[in-house]
This record gives C-alpha cells, structure tokens and sequence, in this order.
C-alpha cells in the first residue's frame, strides 16, 4: 500500500519458530502465529507485528491461544558519516567474508537440512567467524587460508541430516 510518502507491506498469517531469546528457556508455546507489517517512512522504517503465542498440545488438530501480544520496532535511517567505521571493517574483510559465504553455500548445497554438532552454537560459530575476519581481514596473503578453515569449521560445527528438508 502506497499513501503520500509512506509504503506498507503486510503479510499474511504465518507461523514463525520461537525466537532465540525465547527458545533457550522452557517456554509453555510451540508457535508464534502472526501478521508482520513493514513501513517505510521518510526517516527509515517502522515493523509491527500481531502475534499469538499458540500452545499445539503435542502437536495434535487442536492448538490454544496462551498470549496475544503487539510489538513496534522503528528503525531510523543512519546518516553516512556515522557508517564510516562500517564501510572501513567491509573493506578490510569483504574477501574474508565472500569466502564464508561460498563455504555456507556449498554446505547447504550438499546438505538439504542440518543442525549444529552437539556443544556447537550460532553464537560459537559467528563468534570464530569474527575473530578470523579481524586476524584475517588485514593480510593480504591470509585470505585463502581463512577461507579454507571458515569452510572446514562450519563442516565441523554442522551434523547433516540427509532426506530431510528445512524450511526457510
């Protein structure tokens, strides 16, 4: 939708995982079902969603409403001198990163559904990550190094799952 100066797009009902903050506590839902919009305004963007938190009972036809909840984020889009110490960690880095992004690909295109080895973490796995962009990211002759280790530890970090799919 298009008014004046402001563009929406909403979706329409989705179930969606819970959020990571959620999912290392035991919570009492399986699902969060809801309505996101997104609006663009002139000084960056606002996301609202509609939410209800659903309790599936083990997965069987029924499922319960525990918590209806309405959240609002608003973005504000950053002025260009503010992102000089961005684009400065991207110069550095973008062939480090282009060669982690490759080592993802070729894993999810020999893997179609995965999950992180036992003790392994998102968190331990970006965590690694960034610490080899900032060793790596400043030595020209490092980066093919790095890239070949970024692929062999995120082979080690993963534990395929063959014939099953994941959803995205």
């Amino acid at each position: 939708m298009h008014i004046a100066n402001r563009s929406s797009w909403e979706s329409g009902v989705t179930w969606r995982p819970l959020p990571r903050r959620e999912r290392a506590r035991q919570e009492e839902y399986d699902v969060l079902c809801g309505v996101n919009r997104h609006t663009i305004t002139p000084d960056g963007c606002v996301h609202e969603q509609d939410n209800y938190k659903l309790d599936l009972h083990g997965y069987g036809t029924t499922a319960s409403v525990l918590v209806h909840e309405r959240g609002s984020n608003t973005y504000r889009r950053l002025r260009d001198d503010s992102l000089l110490a961005a684009r400065e960690y991207w110069r550095r880095t973008a062939p480090f990163w282009a060669g982690v992004r490759a080592a993802w690909a070729e894993t999810t295109s020999r893997h179609s559904s995965f999950t992180f080895a036992e003790g392994v973490s998102a968190k331990d796995i970006w965590d690694t990550l960034f610490e080899w962009a900032e060793e790596y990211g400043n030595k020209p002759d490092g980066g093919d190094y790095a890239i070949r280790q970024a692929r062999a530890y995120i082979d080690s970090a993963l534990m395929a799952h063959p014939g099953l799919r994941a959803e995205y």
